[in-house]
């Protein structure tokens, strides 16, 4: 049940000071309102679908407001409005940021952000794809497909493990407990958050021309939902340019360290370093077409053995009517690593891999008004069946 009174409240106070959309150019006492929100209907064309089978919804609601206190700094807060883990909406503040535009820096752009802010692990592939509300970016996705995938690995190391201890020798004692190692060492690495869309901390933006951009950012690593819990801190860069008369063709990369407390062979506590990396190239002429393809992997280190998940992506977009129509696609390789990892012998390997396909249209009766219908399947190897769903998106901004 929504809880009508608190989301009326929050509503009330996020129009009061709401921002979305990112406006250049403001001038010193300019103060400017926006927001935008994403709400679908859903319908389920599973085999024997569990569930619900039809359903409207509200996917994301964002408020917002920025502030140009001088023409060196501009402060922005937006509210994130939405189910968390399917029960009623809850609000979080996405937003609350200083944005120093710096004279030393000048030469090249420079800005320093401070406070809770947009992070730059999917940002501009997922700005390429177009269609946040729709689906996640690609890097984003695969990270909620490899944490359900997650359960069934620790689930088989922890069975493994149980039948090596039923075993006799003390050889064979040894290895479980470098199995169990090994699935301590994978729950605590894998279970801190390496990717979220916003979160507390320092970044220093640099665009020495209009073609090239370099974003470094020093973050707490939990996210924009949690307090920090742990003395590590996360850190990422991303680089960027443009080529071509227009900028058509627009290539972007992005690493990502975290340390974090994991395990040895003995069970005893050791710092390692969780790796995150994406590349992706884009090709468009506004108006006509988009063609992107993007590649992006997380790198969890092991007892026994490194878990590296792959996500392969390819996406783009085409107008049928200018201005009015699109036609959008997607297709998605995950790669989970977990195939490959070594397993009792006893037992057939893990097939944990999936496939995700869309395909829509993004009808456009006005600029700021998007409605989208689309099919998304999303297939696994082996034997299990294959989750499709229809939705009609609908977007808007103000």
């Amino acid at each position: 049940m929504v809880n009508v009174k608190r989301f009326a409240l929050v509503l009330g106070l996020a129009c009061l000071v709401p921002v979305i959309t990112v406006s250049a150019g403001m001038e010193p006492g300019e103060f400017k309102l926006g927001g935008k929100g994403y709400f679908f209907y859903n319908h389920s064309m599973s085999d024997g679908g569990a569930g619900q089978d039809n359903e409207f919804d509200v996917s994301r609601l964002y408020f917002g407001a920025k502030f140009q206190i001088s023409e060196k700094f501009m402060a922005q807060y937006m509210t994130d409005i939405a189910h968390e883990g399917g029960g009623e909406f809850e609000s979080f503040a996405k937003y609350a940021l200083l944005d120093w535009k710096m004279d030393a820096l000048s030469q090249w752009n420079g800005h320093l952000v401070l406070g809770l802010q947009s992070t730059y692990n999917w940002k501009i592939p997922e700005a390429a794809w177009g269609y946040r509300s729709i689906r996640y970016s690609p890097m984003e996705s695969f990270g909620k497909y490899f944490s359900s995938a997650r359960g069934d690995y620790e689930d088989m190391l922890e069975a493994w493990a149980d039948s090596l201890y039923d075993e006799d020798t003390s050889a064979d004692d040894a290895k479980a407990d470098e199995v169990m190692s090994q699935m301590n060492n994978f729950h605590d690495v894998s279970t801190s958050k390496m990717a979220s869309s916003a979160d507390l901390g320092v970044a220093l933006k640099l665009k020495p021309t209009d073609r090239h951009y370099v974003y470094l950012m020093i973050r707490n690593g939990g996210g924009y939902k949690k307090a920090e819990t742990d003395m590590y801190k996360n850190y990422q860069a991303r680089v960027g340019f443009y080529l071509l008369e227009n900028k058509e063709l627009h290539f972007s990369a992005m690493a990502e360290l975290e340390p974090i407390e994991g395990h040895d062979k003995d069970g005893a506590v050791k710092r390692r370093q969780n790796l995150q990396w994406d590349l992706m190239a884009a090709y468009e002429q506004k108006g006509k077409f988009l063609i992107a393809g993007n590649v992006n992997a997380k790198k969890f280190p092991g007892v026994i053995d490194d878990i590296t998940a792959t996500c392969l992506s390819g996406f783009g977009n085409v107008y049928l009517a200018a201005n009015k129509l699109k036609a959008l696609g997607r297709v998605d390789l995950y790669k989970t690593g977990f195939n490959d990892a070594q397993m009792n012998p006893a037992m057939p390997k893990m097939e944990s891999n999936a496939t995700l396909i869309i395909a829509g249209l993004d009808w456009m009766p006005d600029k700021k008004v998007h409605i989208m219908p689309n099919v998304q399947i999303l297939s696994f190897e082996g034997e299990g069946d294959s989750v499709k769903d229809f939705y009609i998106h609908v977007e808007f901004k103000f």
